[in-house]
């Protein structure tokens, strides 16, 4: 088949992006290393979203059996219940996989079978089974993104470390990107129905975009982020050790005293300081210093919106909140709430 130099310079790009597909999920799914859970679902992703690319690709030069280009098809299926599972299992830093979540492979195991007697005999004899079946992809495909995006948008943490700052970031790009990508299927199938070489240089721009990002911000791709889980404390301690740090927050409020350090908060509560600081990073992913400040400020917030401190000054709500200072107060406040003391008390007592 003869092509232009824009059709040629598109099937480079996608077949540079297919083959970094492939390599991409080859170092998730194998490497050195155990690797992480998560990693193999994004394994698994780039894996499908490449074979069927890849498919594309081939079948602009040569003509495919419809039975092959069914199975190709088809493993779109697994392309969103990976993208979900891949973003849940990485907000919530499980580490070990649930038998109960291969139910979301369901529809491709149970059409894998019999997708290849589907007729599909090209664009102007399409049989209504297969129109049902490539909108059922579309449909299947575009719900688990939507649902993943505004998932993670929902439960992403709000308070992060650095190194969940990036995941998030990384999440923001990568769910981000999909959607659009996926928009951009929708659109092309109804509108060029199929027109494979567009995608094929969408998805390679995406694979290209993310794989510049990732390599910059390896963290998102290894353990480091488990590290705390890592420890010598399990969850149902670290739990038990959480649970009598918030009764005695709660009850004491030893967190307005500016000068609490956790090696003075570890004599209180009888608890060695190590197990303190990775109770408070492996339940709450903060450390010491962001938790305490955590509290400090909703004790401001509760203050600057109370009867009894309504005509007190900034400079005493800092100081009855447990900062030492009224700068370290207004910095703080604004890092968390995005806004500053005095503009809160307005917009909250107008409300």
């Amino acid at each position: 088949m003869e092509t232009g130099i824009l059709q040629q310079l598109e099937l480079l790009l996608g077949s540079i992006g297919v083959i970094l597909g492939f390599f991409f999920s080859a170092v998730l799914f194998g490497g050195r290393k155990q690797q992480p859970v998560y990693n193999i679902f994004l394994g698994v992703y780039l894996a499908a979203f490449s074979l069927r690319i890849g498919k594309s690709i081939f079948h602009y030069f040569y003509d495919l059996d419809s039975a092959i280009r069914n199975f190709f098809l088809s493993i779109l299926f697994c392309v969103g219940p990976s993208l979900w599972l891949y973003t849940s299992y990485l907000i919530r830093k499980k580490e070990s996989f649930s038998r109960k979540h291969l139910v979301h492979y369901s529809v491709f195991l149970f059409l894998l079978p019999i997708c290849w007697a589907i007729p599909n005999n090209g664009p102007e004899q399409y049989s209504i089974w297969f129109v049902i079946f490539y909108n059922a992809i579309i449909v299947h495909m575009a719900g688990y993104c939507l649902f993943s995006f505004f998932w993670f948008l929902s439960n992403r943490e709000k308070y992060p470390k650095k190194e969940v700052q990036i995941v998030n970031k990384w999440l923001s790009y990568f769910l981000g990107l999909n959607v659009v990508f996926v928009i951009a299927y929708v659109l092309v199938s109804k509108i060029a129905f199929p027109f494979y070489i567009g995608l094929s240089f969408l998805f390679s721009s995406m694979i290209v975009i993310l794989a510049i990002w990732a390599l910059k911000n390896p963290v998102v791709f290894n353990k480091s982020i488990r590290k705390y889980r890592l420890s010598n404390i399990d969850e149902q301690a670290a739990g038990e050790t959480m649970d009598l740090i918030k009764d005695y927050f709660e009850r004491e409020k030893p967190y307005l005293n500016p000068n609490l350090t956790l090696t003075l908060l570890s004599k209180q509560l009888k608890v060695s300081a190590k197990e303190l600081s990775q109770s408070i990073n492996q339940q709450e992913h903060l450390n010491y210093s962001q938790f305490i400040l955590m509290y400090r400020i909703e004790e401001a917030k509760r203050l600057l919106l109370s009867d009894t401190h309504k005509n007190f000054n900034i400079a005493s709500i800092a100081y009855d909140s447990g900062f030492n200072s009224i700068s370290s107060f207004n910095t703080a406040f604004k890092k968390l709430t995005g806004t500053t003391p005095l503009a809160f008390q307005k917009t909250s007592r107008e409300t």
